[in-house]
């Protein structure tokens, strides 16, 4: 552990209990940075409690936590076609801004990363936006080639 990771938060799998830290996180990055994201913050606040918890048991989700209070999230969707079953998109990626600069976000897809190769994955797809950060993610490329 560095000393720039020494102080980062609490990283852990999102269950079917979470609706009420997933819904804070996910409704706080549709809302700072909408242009990141294919959903918008209006219809994410629209979403019922069970449509939120179908959500938590469909996709693999991850939250970064100070406390109870969850600062990042990061999510896996694995491909469904048998062709592709190799492959997953990276998706759901926001680090809130007071905690960005920290290593929390390599962090964040280090454990996304990480649960891939537990599950056979091979292929991880991630896209940025470009006005949404000032550097490429280094860890992007390749990230399962190890």
């Amino acid at each position: 552990m560095t000393a720039e990771t020494a102080d980062l938060p609490r990283i852990r799998r999102l269950t079917v209990d979470d609706v009420v830290p997933f819904r804070a996180i996910r409704l706080e990055a549709l809302r700072e940075a909408p242009a990141a994201f294919a959903s918008t913050a209006a219809d994410f606040a629209l979403r019922s409690d069970a449509a939120l918890r179908m959500t938590l048991a469909d996709l693999v989700l991850f939250a970064a936590f100070r406390g109870n209070d969850p600062v990042g999230l990061i999510g896996l969707m694995r491909n469904g076609s048998s062709k592709m079953a190799h492959r997953a998109t990276v998706i759901m990626v926001y680090v809130r801004a007071a905690e960005r600069g920290r290593a929390l976000a390599d962090e964040l897809l280090a454990t996304v990363t990480d649960h891939a190769r537990g599950m056979g994955l091979r292929q991880l797809e991630l896209a940025v936006a470009s006005r949404t950060t000032r550097r490429s993610p280094s860890t992007a490329g390749g990230v399962l080639a190890r």
